[in-house]
């Protein structure tokens, strides 16, 4: 699961793990990303930390409070042109 505000962002990393052979899934809100991280339960989690919109250290302790995500592995990962 990748999670960045920008949706061009989020095409880019998903194209740059999916060539990595990820199988991938984005969310552009808090609100999307605790919904698929739930249902989908993903292997990691990219997190843009200077993301626009939303605090991203909120999301991540969010993300800690739902059963199904609380070990998930979470990477802060920034892509700026």
């Amino acid at each position: 699961l990748t999670i960045d505000s920008d949706k061009e962002t989020l095409r880019r990393w998903a194209q740059d793990l999916r060539r990595s052979g990820w199988t991938v899934t984005g969310a552009a809100t808090p609100q999307e990303a605790i919904r698929r991280a739930r249902d989908l339960r993903p292997d990691i989690i990219t997190l843009d930390p200077l993301t626009g919109g939303f605090d991203a250290l909120e999301l991540l302790q969010a993300l800690r409070q739902i059963p199904q995500t609380a070990q998930t592995p979470v990477a802060f990962a920034s892509v700026r042109n």
